[in-house]
């Protein structure tokens, strides 16, 4: 964490606990006071649990916070002001200092936490055993604001689990290894981490840019201390100014952190490594399809997709076929949306020219 040492946070709003509780809810933000008061207030909302930390670290270095946290119990909450802007990683770094739970999680400002959370996360804590567990991850329900929303009504209750099993037993936690698939990495707002050991392994390592969280989970794997549960710990907000929106993921998923990823944590004869690198290709034929690029752009990153996948070996086939099947749903949808009406859109939409279309885009 050198890269934070020499940045100074300091409390600007309310006052840190005199214990130490089972439980931090850290919540990092950065100018998005309209979505911070949310998760503020869900954080502060916890039922039927013992008493917990709740910590706001602001990357701003105006006051504008205190529009915002001017409304809450000065008791119940500590807001914390770095002197610089350390990032989203080293945001969460400097939360690991400050917190003083033996657990944190995570918030980020645009998601919520469920009302009984806590209470969960103690009652399973409670009859595990002891296991040596780094990482318990739960599920989490979707929510949409925006524009970014799904075709269908009944999907706003979503619920996305980050790790793909046969089946789930009462409310048992359940170990990743072998006999387990990663599909997604575990999410911020349903994930509970031993402070002490997160800080032990390095936290958040920003020279991963965007895949800091998919570097930290696979060492987490490596050291058998990931968990799950079937429980649903948070919701998440999907909209468009999602740090994960494709919009943002050329400039947060760069070509040489993908390769570094792989190259330091990625062993695709794992069930976990295959399913960190098929994690990783859906992020990147995502990207393909980001509007505002102009044909040379999506040309050199294509290439540069291409490049990346063959480091692994990987089927070229894989990337086109991949490629034909989300241009054949966009003009499906082209041609329907006339029809829907009102219905909310699809994140690919029709009558545009994909990537592959241009003349000499794949070399």
């Amino acid at each position: 964490m050198s890269e934070i040492q020499f940045c100074k946070t300091k409390l600007i709003f309310g006052k840190p606990i005199a214990f130490t509780p089972l439980v931090s809810i850290a919540i990092p933000t950065y100018r998005r006071l309209y979505l911070l008061r949310e998760a503020i207030e869900s954080a502060l909302c916890q039922k039927k649990c013992s008493p917990y930390e709740v910590i706001v670290l602001d990357n701003d270095q105006s006051l504008s916070i205190f529009n915002v946290v001017n409304s809450f119990d000065p008791s119940k909450i500590a807001v914390y002001q770095n002197s610089t802007n350390l990032g989203m990683w080293g945001n969460m770094n400097r939360a690991l200092e400050l917190a003083k739970g033996e657990w944190i999680l995570i918030l980020h400002d645009d998601d919520l936490l469920m009302p009984n959370a806590l209470q969960v996360f103690e009652s399973l804590i409670s009859s595990c055993n002891n296991q040596e567990i780094g990482c318990l991850a739960g599920g989490v329900e979707l929510f949409f604001t925006g524009e970014r929303k799904p075709l269908f009504d009944k999907w706003r209750s979503q619920v996305r689990f980050p790790i793909s099993l046969k089946e789930y037993q009462g409310n048992e936690i359940i170990p990743i290894n072998e006999k387990t698939s990663i599909t997604d990495i575990p999410k911020f707002c349903s994930s509970f981490y031993r402070r002490e050991y997160i800080k032990q392994i390095g936290g958040w390592d920003p020279k991963f840019y965007g895949y800091a969280d998919v570097a930290l989970i696979l060492q987490i794997a490596k050291d058998n201390k990931l968990f799950t549960c079937k429980e649903i710990f948070g919701r998440l907000r999907v909209h468009d100014d999602n740090d994960s929106h494709p919009s943002k993921l050329w400039k947060s998923y760069p070509i040489k952190a993908a390769q570094r990823l792989l190259s330091c944590y990625v062993d695709e004869s794992t069930i976990i490594g295959r399913g960190i690198y098929l994690f990783i290709e859906r992020k990147y034929i995502t990207a393909l399809w980001k509007r505002q690029y102009t044909a040379e752009e999506r040309r050199i990153y294509a290439n540069e997709v291409l490049r990346l996948l063959n480091v692994k070996s990987v089927n070229r086939r894989f990337l086109l076929r991949n490629a034909w099947l989300l241009d054949l749903l966009s003009k499906l949808y082209g041609a329907i949306r006339p029809r829907l009406g009102s219905v909310s859109r699809l994140v690919f939409r029709g009558g545009e020219k994909r990537p592959w279309e241009h003349k000499g885009l794949i070399s």
